[in-house]
């Protein structure tokens, strides 16, 4: 229990002063020139630190697999990037993630066992099936999520 608070707490703290550091040197803040939509939501830029606090997090607080944590450390940089508007084509950042996401199907040897669907559950016994099954999941998450 110790070991949660203060994990909380180093959290908290990483959060303040992150958001700090981003907003007094004016990195990584939304652009809100970038969409009509950020234009209605204020004046005041935000800091975009929700990433960099997750990837911190996953890095330095949890006990997974380094694999999993240098493919994340990529959709990390992936979002990165397109959040400072260097990567600004939906293409080339779905192209980045499907690329990532097959080398981590292939590399950590992901595959789903079962589904409690009946009709997937047989197709997922035929690998070329699980594994583009389980492609266009992670895809579906990965763009959704980043």
């Amino acid at each position: 229990m110790l070991e949660i608070i203060l994990n909380f707490l180093i959290l908290i703290s990483f959060t303040f002063i992150l958001n700090f550091f981003f907003t007094k040197k004016n990195f990584c803040l939304d652009i809100q020139k970038s969409s009509y939509h950020k234009k209605l939501v204020g004046i005041k830029s935000v800091p975009l630190t929700g990433g960099t606090i997750i990837i911190f997090t996953i890095l330095f607080l949890t006990n997974i697999s380094t694999n999993i944590k240098i493919f994340l450390t990529l959709f990390f940089f992936i979002g990165f990037f397109s959040d400072l508007l260097i990567l600004n084509s939906a293409r080339y950042k779905f192209l980045f993630q499907s690329i990532v996401i097959f080398s981590l199907i292939f590399i950590v040897d992901i595959q789903i066992v079962e589904t409690r669907v009946l009709l997937i559950d047989k197709l997922i016994n035929f690998k070329i099936f699980n594994y583009l099954f389980l492609f266009i999941c992670l895809l579906i998450i990965a763009n959704g999520t980043n």
